[in-house]
């Protein structure tokens, strides 16, 4: 990843196979095996590149810990809240048309963030890490 200079493409060509499964599903679901394919590749490889942009992005060890583990706390309430949300409205709706559009929306905002993150520079704090004290 790191020979790698401009990774927005990368991002965004990842992000897209997400996209592309979940619209695939919605409109020709004979080919689930293919569009769960290419869903997961999309999303595993966007999670590898997430990952990777943390330690990439970020000036100190402790510039990295503090932005993965608010990327980990907001990643892992999706996940936890994402399924009970979408049952929901499976039940309400009777359909999972409604629940794989809204993915399909989500997945589209993630490309969008996903290139905006993939940009080649440095993120800035002006906070500096607290020192440990002595007593």
């Amino acid at each position: 990843m790191a020979k790698i200079s401009d990774k927005r493409l990368l991002s965004f060509s990842l992000t897209i196979m997400a996209f592309l499964g979940i619209l695939g599903l919605i409109y020709v679901p004979n080919h689930a095996m293919v569009w769960g394919m290419l869903f997961g590749f999309g999303a595993g490889g966007g999670f590898i590149v997430a990952l990777a942009l943390i330690s990439l992005r970020t000036q100190s060890a402790h510039q990295a810990a503090t932005l993965s583990g608010m990327a980990q706390f907001l990643g892992y309430l999706l996940a936890a809240t994402g399924p009970i949300i979408m049952g929901a409205i499976h039940e309400h709706s009777g359909s999972w048309q409604q629940p794989l559009q809204l993915c399909a929306l989500l997945a589209l905002v993630w490309s969008t963030f996903a290139v905006l993150a993939s940009k080649n520079q440095l993120i800035y704090s002006s906070a500096q890490p607290m020192s440990p004290q002595v007593i």
